[in-house]
């Protein structure tokens, strides 16, 4: 129980020095949009399109697994990014394929 109260009073006083999930969801959600956005202006070009795809990729991973081994953020820090982000880059799809009903 003291290991528990320890680890949790850690956790509090270091919440204003490491926010919680904001690089890793600022990464996802960034290099998601970018792809979805590439697809959608670059579609004849498929050369481009699966290298911009696999450097995206690479970046998220580089910066997601680069926060947890550095000690930065704790893996739930980094699970609750990856969930906020997917939930927003969702939304942004969802409201884009919304927008393109409507329009065409």
């Amino acid at each position: 129980m003291l290991i528990f109260l320890y680890i949790a009073y850690k956790r509090l006083t270091n919440l204003y020095i490491h926010p919680l999930p904001s690089h890793t969801m600022i990464v996802i959600c960034i290099m998601s949009t970018a792809m979805l956005q590439f697809h959608y202006y670059l579609r004849d070009k498929k050369v481009s399109l699966w290298t911009i795809d696999i450097d995206s990729v690479l970046m998220i991973a580089v910066t997601v697994i680069g926060r947890l081994i550095s000690g930065i953020h704790w893996f739930t820090d980094i699970a609750a990014g990856i969930l906020l982000s997917s939930a927003l880059v969702a939304l942004y799809y969802s409201t884009l394929k919304y927008i393109e009903e409507k329009k065409g």
